[in-house]
């Protein structure tokens, strides 16, 4: 696969045959992979296909995984996530939309807060977080899956990575707010005008408010002569810049805000992918919960990340519901500069889609992709370690910053929640369907009953 510095060629990549006004955005908010796996076997490695108004120029297949591992941040940016950053306090100090010398400064302030170990220090404290949240669903009852997975994750994510919990009156603003950003920028799935909704400019004002409330507490604690809440905290109050300019309170407020952001619809929408694989896939409870039984027997202050990898099933699990339920499928940039993809001639300031999760269900690299197999991950197979095979949290510059909190985070909760409750399917035959809400996960239809808590 050739990727090269762009000739003088105007040959242009195929166009996906869409519908007026929406393009190909109903079969794709509907089964992103599907679509783009049919795409790719019909066109090749790069497409163009129509969201609504936007073209977008789709790089697929894992050469285009690997010209992102490459690219990400030089010709490819991520300047496109400026408007999200804006939404949700400080475009400038917005991690993820930025490039070059200033996002890699920023990443290095963040980046040990956010730390598998900050999670692993603190297994205690999580398992703890989940059994009482667990505990309170009552035997007979019907839970909604995502909504239940929201709690849990934000709460071990403010308690863990932040130092606060969430104020349970601040959780819906805290969805709506980041749902509705999202929503309305990156890959626009909502009329501009919900903006200026007012239930979101509301969630907006109450959430930027507990932002200023938890900063001030910050100040405080620091003026008594106390240590900050967390590391995180510490690294941000401490920043300085090359001019030796300190984070504006904006920015601040973002980031100490950006904490109960972080795994709402990532994290929480693949642990409600993992119960329902867990409880749809014939065998796959019974290997889990003889290694969650294991697990259980150690001291939980002795387990670590490698703990956990020796769980063969546990971890093959995890990887395997990443694999066939990625939440963040595909990577949005824009052409810094145009270069030469795959024959073709990606022009500056074109829109760029690359299809980091696509690979997940080709059966050149994962064969038998749509059978969910937890074996795939052993030493023998190792099928992720192809590389550009397997990309759960993107790749590149841009790397999800927590996800070996995320990969930790998983197979704990996981454990946790199966090692406190009986859940059970409200039928056999009950499916969950990936579609964008805002992100590609579950949504709030699929639910499941409680058995037994223990």
């Amino acid at each position: 696969m050739s990727v090269s510095t762009p000739s003088n060629s105007t040959h242009v990549p195929p166009r996906v045959p869409g519908a007026p006004l929406v393009g190909n955005a109903r079969s794709f908010l509907n089964n992103a992979l599907s679509f783009l796996r049919e795409q790719y076997r019909t066109f090749g490695p790069v497409f163009r296909m129509k969201l609504f108004t936007k073209e977008y120029w789709v790089l697929a297949g894992v050469e285009a995984n690997q010209f992102l591992a490459r690219a990400d941040g030089t010709l490819l940016s991520s300047r496109n996530l400026y408007p999200l950053g804006e939404q949700l306090g400080s475009g400038k100090h917005f991690l993820i939309a930025q490039d070059g010398q200033w996002h890699a400064t920023l990443r290095r302030m963040l980046s040990p807060g956010y730390s598998r170990r900050v999670y692993e220090q603190q297994i205690p404290r999580a398992v703890d977080i989940t059994r009482r949240l667990v505990r309170e669903w009552q035997p007979g009852s019907r839970i909604t899956v995502m909504h239940e997975m929201q709690r849990i994750i934000t709460a071990q994510l403010g308690e863990i990575v932040l130092g606060y919990p969430p104020p349970p009156e601040f959780f819906e603003d805290i969805r709506c707010y980041l749902n509705t950003a999202l929503r309305t920028s990156t890959i626009p799935m909502a009329p501009p005008f919900l903006k200026w909704w007012p239930r979101y400019l509301l969630a907006k004002r109450r959430v930027r408010r507990l932002g200023a409330r938890l900063l001030a507490a910050e100040r405080a604690r620091v003026a008594r002569g106390e240590p900050p809440s967390s590391r995180l905290v510490k690294d941000l109050l401490a920043f300085r810049d090359e001019a030796g300019n300190p984070l504006p309170d904006h920015a601040l407020q973002m980031s100490i805000i950006g904490v109960y952001f972080a795994g709402l619809d990532t994290v929480a929408g693949t642990m409600t992918c993992a119960l329902y694989a867990a409880h749809k896939f014939p065998g796959v409870l019974e290997r889990v919960m003889d290694d969650v039984n294991a697990l259980f027997t150690r001291p939980l202050e002795a387990i670590d990340r490698m703990t956990l990898k020796k769980l063969q099933a546990l971890y093959g699990f995890v990887l395997e519901v990443l694999r066939m339920f990625p939440i963040a499928p595909i990577t949005p940039r824009v052409a810094a500069e145009s270069f030469e993809f795959a024959g073709y001639t990606i022009p500056k300031g074109a829109d760029v889609m690359v299809a980091n999760a696509l690979p997940h269900v080709l059966e050149e690299y994962f064969p038998n992709p749509d059978v969910f197999d937890i074996d795939r991950y052993t030493p023998e197979r190792a099928e992720h370690r192809q590389s550009g095979a397997f990309a759960p949290f993107t790749l590149g510059a841009h790397t999800c910053l927590g996800a070996g909190i995320a990969e930790s985070q998983l197979m704990m909760t996981t454990a946790t929640i199966l090692h406190t409750a009986t859940l059970a399917l409200e039928s056999p035959d009950a499916t969950v369907r990936m579609k964008f809400s805002p992100l590609p996960g579950p949504g709030f239809d699929f639910k499941m009953r409680v058995v037994d808590v223990r």
